[in-house]
Protein backbone atom coordinates (compact mmCIF):
# COMPACT_ATOMS: atom_id res chain seq x y z
CA UNK A 1 0.00 0.00 0.00
CA UNK A 2 2.75 2.32 0.64
CA UNK A 3 4.60 1.54 -2.43
CA UNK A 4 0.99 2.76 -4.23
CA UNK A 5 0.67 5.55 -2.34
CA UNK A 6 4.42 6.28 -3.02
CA UNK A 7 3.38 6.01 -6.93
CA UNK A 8 0.55 8.27 -6.70
CA UNK A 9 2.39 10.97 -5.00
CA UNK A 10 5.19 11.02 -7.94
CA UNK A 11 2.65 11.05 -10.26
CA UNK A 12 0.42 14.08 -8.81
CA UNK A 13 4.13 15.91 -8.10
CA UNK A 14 5.11 15.75 -12.03
CA UNK A 15 2.24 16.63 -13.48
CA UNK A 16 2.52 19.45 -15.10
CA UNK A 17 6.02 20.59 -13.59
CA UNK A 18 8.67 20.70 -16.57
CA UNK A 19 8.11 17.65 -18.48
CA UNK A 20 10.79 18.93 -20.51
CA UNK A 21 13.57 19.21 -18.13
CA UNK A 22 12.22 16.71 -15.68
CA UNK A 23 12.86 14.33 -19.05
CA UNK A 24 16.34 14.96 -19.50
CA UNK A 25 17.32 14.39 -15.60
CA UNK A 26 18.05 10.78 -14.35
CA UNK A 27 17.13 9.89 -10.75
CA UNK A 28 17.34 7.33 -8.12
CA UNK A 29 16.95 7.49 -5.03
CA UNK A 30 17.70 3.88 -2.65
CA UNK A 31 17.49 2.98 1.09
CA UNK A 32 20.19 1.11 3.11
CA UNK A 33 18.88 1.14 6.91
CA UNK A 34 17.80 4.84 8.03
CA UNK A 35 20.25 6.18 5.05
CA UNK A 36 18.99 7.21 1.77
CA UNK A 37 21.44 7.60 -1.01
CA UNK A 38 20.15 10.02 -3.54
CA UNK A 39 21.79 10.33 -7.04
CA UNK A 40 20.96 12.67 -10.38
CA UNK A 41 22.73 12.94 -13.46
CA UNK A 42 21.86 15.55 -16.27
CA UNK A 43 23.61 16.65 -19.56
CA UNK A 44 22.92 20.82 -20.55
CA UNK A 45 24.32 22.15 -23.70
CA UNK A 46 26.38 25.10 -21.59
CA UNK A 47 29.95 25.53 -20.86
CA UNK A 48 31.38 23.63 -17.74
CA UNK A 49 32.42 27.24 -16.21
CA UNK A 50 28.75 28.62 -16.99
CA UNK A 51 27.04 25.60 -14.99
CA UNK A 52 29.51 25.60 -12.26
CA UNK A 53 28.21 29.58 -11.80
CA UNK A 54 24.92 28.97 -11.60
CA UNK A 55 25.20 25.31 -9.09
CA UNK A 56 27.25 28.12 -6.92
CA UNK A 57 25.60 30.91 -6.66
CA UNK A 58 23.40 30.46 -3.81
CA UNK A 59 21.83 33.60 -3.43
CA UNK A 60 20.16 33.22 -6.70
CA UNK A 61 18.34 29.61 -5.90
CA UNK A 62 15.36 30.62 -4.73
CA UNK A 63 14.53 32.50 -7.81
CA UNK A 64 14.31 29.17 -9.24
CA UNK A 65 14.37 26.64 -7.04
CA UNK A 66 11.09 25.01 -6.18
CA UNK A 67 10.02 25.50 -2.62
CA UNK A 68 13.22 27.62 -1.70
CA UNK A 69 12.43 30.24 0.50
CA UNK A 70 15.48 32.04 1.25
CA UNK A 71 19.77 31.04 0.64
CA UNK A 72 22.80 33.00 1.85
CA UNK A 73 26.23 32.82 2.52
CA UNK A 74 27.05 33.20 6.07
CA UNK A 75 30.46 33.07 5.67
CA UNK A 76 33.23 32.64 3.09
CA UNK A 77 37.01 31.26 4.01
CA UNK A 78 38.42 31.15 0.18
CA UNK A 79 36.33 28.26 -1.49
CA UNK A 80 34.56 27.11 1.87
CA UNK A 81 31.51 28.72 2.06
CA UNK A 82 28.72 28.20 5.10
CA UNK A 83 25.12 28.42 3.36
CA UNK A 84 21.86 29.23 4.84
CA UNK A 85 18.60 27.70 3.31
CA UNK A 86 15.15 28.05 4.41
CA UNK A 87 11.99 26.70 2.60
CA UNK A 88 9.85 24.16 2.29
CA UNK A 89 9.45 20.43 0.91
CA UNK A 90 5.80 19.55 -0.29
CA UNK A 91 5.41 15.72 -0.17
CA UNK A 92 2.02 15.42 -1.68
CA UNK A 93 -0.53 17.15 0.29
CA UNK A 94 1.38 17.58 3.32
CA UNK A 95 4.99 19.88 3.67
CA UNK A 96 7.24 20.24 6.05
CA UNK A 97 9.80 23.21 6.85
CA UNK A 98 14.00 23.48 6.57
CA UNK A 99 16.16 25.39 8.00
CA UNK A 100 19.71 24.45 7.21
CA UNK A 101 23.26 25.36 7.52
CA UNK A 102 25.20 23.65 5.25
CA UNK A 103 29.68 23.75 4.33
CA UNK A 104 29.84 24.13 0.85
CA UNK A 105 33.70 23.70 -0.51
CA UNK A 106 33.66 25.04 -4.13
CA UNK A 107 35.92 22.70 -6.11
CA UNK A 108 37.68 22.95 -9.91
CA UNK A 109 34.84 20.62 -11.12
CA UNK A 110 31.84 21.29 -9.05
CA UNK A 111 31.33 21.09 -4.67
CA UNK A 112 31.16 19.34 -1.74
CA UNK A 113 28.45 19.49 0.93
CA UNK A 114 27.83 19.17 4.23
CA UNK A 115 25.35 19.24 6.60
CA UNK A 116 26.55 21.64 9.95
CA UNK A 117 23.38 21.05 11.71
CA UNK A 118 21.66 18.06 12.33
CA UNK A 119 17.69 19.08 12.28
CA UNK A 120 17.04 17.59 9.00
CA UNK A 121 19.13 14.89 9.17
CA UNK A 122 22.99 14.69 8.61
CA UNK A 123 23.04 14.90 4.78
CA UNK A 124 26.71 14.73 2.44
CA UNK A 125 26.62 15.57 -1.27
CA UNK A 126 28.99 16.20 -3.97
CA UNK A 127 28.18 17.76 -7.85
CA UNK A 128 30.98 17.15 -10.37
CA UNK A 129 30.76 18.12 -13.75
CA UNK A 130 32.58 16.93 -16.32
CA UNK A 131 32.50 17.63 -20.39
CA UNK A 132 31.62 15.13 -23.02
CA UNK A 133 30.74 15.90 -26.92
CA UNK A 134 30.32 19.89 -25.86
CA UNK A 135 27.63 19.15 -23.31
CA UNK A 136 28.36 19.60 -19.37
CA UNK A 137 27.40 16.00 -17.60
CA UNK A 138 26.12 17.29 -13.64
CA UNK A 139 26.54 14.38 -11.45
CA UNK A 140 24.99 14.39 -7.95
CA UNK A 141 25.27 11.98 -5.54
CA UNK A 142 23.87 12.04 -2.20
CA UNK A 143 24.07 10.67 1.61
CA UNK A 144 20.93 11.69 4.02
CA UNK A 145 20.26 10.70 7.28
CA UNK A 146 16.43 12.16 7.52
CA UNK A 147 15.44 13.34 10.74
CA UNK A 148 11.67 13.58 9.59
CA UNK A 149 9.36 10.68 10.15
CA UNK A 150 7.66 12.13 6.92
CA UNK A 151 10.67 11.41 5.15
CA UNK A 152 10.39 7.69 6.13
CA UNK A 153 6.54 7.45 5.99
CA UNK A 154 6.35 8.66 1.84
CA UNK A 155 9.64 6.80 1.09
CA UNK A 156 12.10 6.23 -1.73
CA UNK A 157 9.40 7.86 -4.48
CA UNK A 158 8.47 10.81 -2.80
CA UNK A 159 12.14 11.60 -2.03
CA UNK A 160 12.86 10.88 -6.05
CA UNK A 161 10.17 13.14 -7.39
CA UNK A 162 11.74 16.26 -5.11
CA UNK A 163 15.11 15.80 -6.50
CA UNK A 164 13.99 15.59 -9.72
CA UNK A 165 12.14 18.65 -9.63
CA UNK A 166 15.31 20.31 -8.58
CA UNK A 167 17.50 19.26 -10.07
CA UNK A 168 14.93 20.06 -13.31
CA UNK A 169 14.65 23.90 -12.20
CA UNK A 170 18.77 23.76 -12.11
CA UNK A 171 18.68 22.32 -15.61
CA UNK A 172 16.30 24.80 -16.49
CA UNK A 173 17.89 28.05 -15.01
CA UNK A 174 21.38 26.66 -16.80
CA UNK A 175 19.82 26.70 -20.30
CA UNK A 176 18.29 30.02 -19.50
CA UNK A 177 21.33 31.67 -17.71
CA UNK A 178 23.57 30.10 -20.46
CA UNK A 179 21.33 30.58 -23.52
CA UNK A 180 21.35 34.71 -22.37
CA UNK A 181 24.77 35.32 -22.60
Amino acid sequence: MRKLWGVVLVCWLGCGYGAVAAAQVSAQVSTEGKKMILTATYEVPVPEAEVLAVICDFDAMPRYTPGLAESHILSRQGNVLQVRQRGTIHWGLISSGYDSIREMTLLAHGLHGHSLDAENGVLDSDTTLSTAEGKTIVSYHAVWWPASSIVRLFGEAAVRANLVRQMSAQYEEILRVGHAE
